[in-house]
């Protein structure tokens, strides 16, 4: 009875029209079902949560779930994976790059900037750090892309911007 009544409101720019909390998680049931994996990344994601905040917490559970969405295209677990201090700035490397990939490209992009540009487990290199900071931008300047493309072939890495792929995600 609590979910019937529980209520939240969308603006559509004219008129606020309250949504009920079943609308709402019918409004995420169809949005995941246009995503390939969608509700796997939900379910994974849910189950990390549960872990997480789990008194008898345990840490490769929780590594598990984050780690197995992360592989189903989730941005959103490649960023907490990433983010994780006992991970090798290597390994975060790509977390983030796979991010930036699913998502979260400003964030993903800048935190490898960062960690070039502050030498963290890798070679200080204040220009591989800007070449990431520009992928952070909303609008990159393409021609120091392909600068940074040439001169970095192995550690310069753009990756394809593709879409958040569940709707947890989605409405977080």
């Amino acid at each position: 009875a609590l979910c019937e009544t529980a209520t939240a409101s969308v603006d559509d720019g004219a008129n606020t029209e309250p949504l009920t909390v079943k609308q709402q998680s019918d409004d995420l049931a169809r949005l995941n079902d246009t995503l390939p994996h969608g509700k796997l990344i939900d379910s994974l994601l849910l189950k990390y949560e549960i872990a997480k905040g789990s008194k008898d917490k345990k840490d490769d559970q929780t590594v598990f779930f984050l780690t197995a969405s992360a592989e189903q295209g989730s941005g959103l677990a490649n960023l907490i994976l990433a983010r994780e201090d006992n991970v090798p700035f290597n390994k975060k490397i790509n977390y983030y790059l796979q991010a930036a990939k699913y998502g979260y490209p400003s964030e993903g992009y800048q935190a490898i900037a960062d960690i070039y540009q502050n030498g963290l487990g890798v070679e200080k290199d204040d220009f591989l750090a800007s070449c990431y900071r520009n992928l952070a931008t909303y609008n990159s300047n393409k021609p120091l892309v392909e600068v940074c493309k040439s001169r970095y072939p192995d550690k310069f890495r753009p990756m394809p911007n593709m879409p958040l792929q569940s709707a947890k995600e989605i409405m977080k």
